[in-house]
């Protein structure tokens, strides 16, 4: 007898924290096409209000995240792929107040995108399952060019850096965070 397709969804409310200014929200649902096949997707979403001690800054961040993943068994072998693309829309206001009053702002839209691919065959034992699996990653990060231009006064402690592009494919023995910030020369 086969099983009938399975299909599952999630959806989560917004969350607010009132001082932080804050709010968040995240769908996601999965569909099995057939008893060894599993599709599904997630989406999320969310924003948050920040300042600066003593009245010297603002901001908010926006972000929007959307992944799909796919998993098909072959008897105790399996292969499985996750797709992701994150999206990060940041404002900041700064004031500078050290010749005269100065308020500056800058914007910047960041990317993320990333894949994963993965296989693996199932060994069973009489007390434990045993599950060999290589695996394939890869992580990019586009960071753009950040300009701050004065909304009041001179631009002339307005920040400005060059954009990034970062694209890592981590492994066991060096993680993806610590191989990102490597990136630039650090020992590792």
């Amino acid at each position: 007898m086969v099983a009938p397709p399975r299909s599952t969804a999630t959806i989560s409310s917004a969350r607010r924290t009132p001082h932080q200014g804050s709010g968040a929200w995240s769908a996601a649902a999965d569909y099995k096409v057939t008893p060894d096949t599993l599709i599904g997707f997630a989406l999320a979403g969310g924003g948050t209000n920040y300042s600066l001690a003593n009245a010297l800054g603002s901001g908010s961040a926006d972000l929007f995240q959307a992944g799909a993943f796919g998993r098909t068994n072959f008897g105790p072998a399996y292969v499985s792929a996750a797709l992701a693309y994150g999206w990060h829309d940041v404002t900041t206001n700064r004031i500078v107040t050290l010749a005269g009053f100065d308020q500056l702002q800058g914007r910047f839209r960041a990317e993320t995108f990333s894949a994963r691919f993965e296989g693996g065959y199932r060994f069973a034992t009489p007390f434990v399952g045993i599950t060999p699996y290589v695996a394939a990653q890869a992580i990019s990060f586009r960071l753009p060019a950040y300009a701050e231009a004065a909304v009041i006064g001179t631009p002339l402690f307005a920040l400005n850096y060059a954009g990034q592009t970062t694209t890592a494919y981590p492994d066991r023995n060096r993680p993806a965070h610590r191989q990102i910030l490597c990136d630039a020369g650090c020992d590792a």
